[in-house]
């Protein structure tokens, strides 16, 4: 009786299902046939955090109930798409979205599992929904903001709108609100956001590989910093996917496996958007490659039977090498030994996976290669 009274927060769930289908067909099955709640029965800790991800429709649906979210202040956010990362409470991988009210408060960051068929009607703490306005009998949200990294948030926000959507009046409002408040970064709640990757000139000290660049050529790495974040973002969510695939659970050998294939790919693709000098080029990609897993091994994983005797895996030489000669079989023969290892040799032979792994990566260098190009337009060359 009392749901009677009760204001209705989204569009009709039959509306929220047509988005789906329009903006994601290849996954709308799977989404269509998530869970309909407003909170994940096995989610534990706070609404909105990696452990109780917010549960929503599809991509379209983060950028929805984003838009649709409040602060304390009654002001609308600014939002960008960190990346994927895993949940205990998820099969699948869940996005993380940094978020701050655009009056420059409330700097936080909310996870989401986007396969549900409908956004969830309850705000995390601090936050409230705007309700659904029957007038205009669909959504309308009022956020800034876009579901991929954007650098320099929220300052960078304006051309992403404008990017994204070609909004003038969007992109004007946000320019406005940015020029109004403070958003600096010592604001207390940012600093609690801030890790070892944040791309400030004291941490740039702690890679010399950066820091030889700077030296020696002048380069401000801060661009290459922040792809490393993006790189392990992806690589992540890719062998999350991958392993899922495999019946397997994901491992740091995985991981690092795909981050050096992605990063091998970029080099290679778009090496003229890097510095055209070959020594600063090369410090770069060394870089790039400390920021997670240290200096670059020269070794050359050559065949299956090199993985039994290497003792310490690094793959950035080796998916140069294998990139250069197009080998497909020995990319998928070492991610399957990453996630089986000695089980088998060549057991990627009989598995049928080399076209999951193309489209998996296919997919991961697509959105790496815009980021990468969003990143570099700020470095001078």
């Amino acid at each position: 009786m009392f749901n009677f009274f009760k204001k209705q927060i989204h569009e009709p769930i039959s509306l929220q299902a047509e988005d789906v289908i329009k903006q994601t067909p290849l996954l709308a099955k799977k989404i269509l046939s998530g869970i309909n709640c407003d909170k994940l029965p096995n989610g534990k800790g706070e609404f909105g955090s990696q452990t109780n991800p917010i549960p929503v429709n599809g991509a379209i649906g983060e950028i929805k109930y984003l838009g649709k979210l409040r602060g304390k202040t009654k002001q609308a956010l600014f939002f960008h798409r960190i990346g994927s990362i895993e949940s205990q409470v998820c099969d699948n991988p869940i996005d993380c979205y940094e978020v701050v009210c655009i009056d420059g408060t409330q700097w936080n960051k909310l996870y989401f599992d986007f396969y549900h068929p409908r956004r969830s009607n309850i705000a995390p703490k601090g936050y409230y929904l705007m309700p659904f306005d029957k007038k205009l009998k669909f959504d309308l949200p009022m956020g800034f903001g876009i579901n991929e990294y954007v650098h320099n948030f929220p300052y960078g926000i304006p051309d992403s709108i404008m990017n994204l959507y070609g909004s003038s009046a969007l992109t004007r409002i946000a320019k406005e609100r940015l020029n109004k408040h403070n958003f600096t970064k010592k604001n207390l709640q940012q600093k609690k956001l801030e890790n070892k990757h944040e791309t400030s000139i004291e941490n740039e000290k702690l890679n010399p590989a950066f820091n030889y660049v700077k030296e020696k050529y002048g380069i401000n790495c801060t661009a290459y910093k922040s792809f490393s974040l993006l790189i392990h973002n992806h690589a992540n969510s890719a062998s999350v996917t991958f392993a899922k695939l495999m019946k397997k659970k994901t491992n740091e050998e995985i991981i690092h496996f795909f981050y050096d294939y992605f990063l091998s790919y970029i080099a290679s693709i778009k090496r003229k958007d890097f510095p055209a000098n070959n020594d600063a080029f090369s410090a770069i990609i060394d870089g790039i490659h400390i920021e997670y897993y240290g200096n670059v091994k020269q070794e050359i994983i050559k065949s299956i039977l090199d993985l039994y005797v290497t003792k310490e895996f690094c793959f950035l030489k080796t998916s140069m090498y294998h990139l250069h000669e197009q080998n497909l079989k020995m990319f998928v023969d070492i991610a399957v030994y990453c996630l089986i290892k000695p089980e088998m040799i060549g057991i990627a032979d009989s598995l049928d996976v080399a076209k999951d792994f193309v489209n998996i990566t296919k997919y991961h260098l697509e959105i790496l290669i815009n980021e990468f190009e969003t990143l570099i337009k700020e470095v001078p060359q």
